[in-house]
């Protein structure tokens, strides 16, 4: 009798050694890990992933002037590189057109978003030959 109790007593230390070895060893990784994004990381990264399928599209024929021909991030810069066609183009319009250009880079909800989380926007107008003729950056501090 003393001998079944022994086993018995044998055999369910074994069990549940074996139970607690099992729950213990075989624990897989949480699923449910946190991935930290900062805001300017996720509106980032949401930008980049679609400038492949804007870029597809250019270039892009804006008005009778202006393409535009390409749009890239680079150094915190959104670079979108206009070509212009006319040749009668000085510092009187250039001046006159600055604004604007502000004005409408401020007031486009998907730029402000980029804005906001300090990525600039940098707007490279060039002759057909690819000479610059003049660049407006547009950073937060030109929106009110």
């Amino acid at each position: 009798m003393i001998k079944n109790k022994n086993i018995s007593i044998y055999i369910i230390v074994i069990i549940t050694l074996l139970v607690i070895s099992y729950s213990f060893f075989n624990k897989k990784d949480d699923p449910k890990q946190e991935i930290i994004l900062s805001i300017k990381d996720y509106i980032l990264n949401s930008f980049l992933a679609e400038l492949p399928e804007i870029n597809k599209n250019l270039p892009h024929k804006i008005d009778s002037e202006t393409t535009l021909l390409s749009i890239k991030y680079e150094n915190n810069k959104v670079l979108s590189v206009y070509e212009l066609s006319s040749k009668n183009v000085n510092n009187e319009i250039l001046e006159k057109i600055k604004p604007t250009i502000q004005k409408q880079t401020c007031a486009d909800e998907v730029k402000r978003k980029l804005l906001d989380v300090e990525i600039d926007f940098l707007n490279r107008y060039q002759k057909s030959n690819g000479d610059l003729i003049f660049e407006v950056q547009v950073s937060a501090t030109n929106c009110v």
